[in-house]
């Protein structure tokens, strides 16, 4: 959770149903722990939106999509960098603007000469 009232986004891994009192008092079943760290249900056009009521802005990564998605409070923004074709997504949520850059645009950029720490 960062932030309070209007300007509060969360940041999980995968994905949450629940509201942002049950995210933020963190007393999870291993269901919903299961569901935060694994789960695709939502992104994969399973789960209702409707249950996601009283969630703030939250913004999840875990599945692969072609396009930054949002259903409902959650925005899903892996888009596959990892793989050939995926492109790297960076995101400011406060001003709501949002960057893709595909792998080739990243080498062409010097991406690939960084040295990792």
């Amino acid at each position: 959770m960062v932030g309070s009232g209007p300007e509060r986004f969360n940041v999980l891994h995968a994905e949450f149903f629940g509201t942002d009192a049950e995210l933020d008092a963190g007393n999870f079943s291993a269901e919903t722990r299961q569901q935060l760290l694994w789960g695709r249900e939502l992104a994969m056009g399973n789960g209702d939106p409707q249950r996601q009521r009283g969630l703030s802005l939250t913004y999840c990564g875990h599945t692969p999509m072609r396009d930054i998605k949002q259903i409902g409070s959650q925005v899903f923004i892996d888009t596959g960098a990892f793989g050939p074709g995926g492109r790297l997504t960076l995101v400011e949520p406060r001003a709501l603007r949002r960057w893709s850059i595909s792998v080739e645009e990243a080498r062409a950029e010097g991406a690939a000469a960084l040295a990792l720490p």
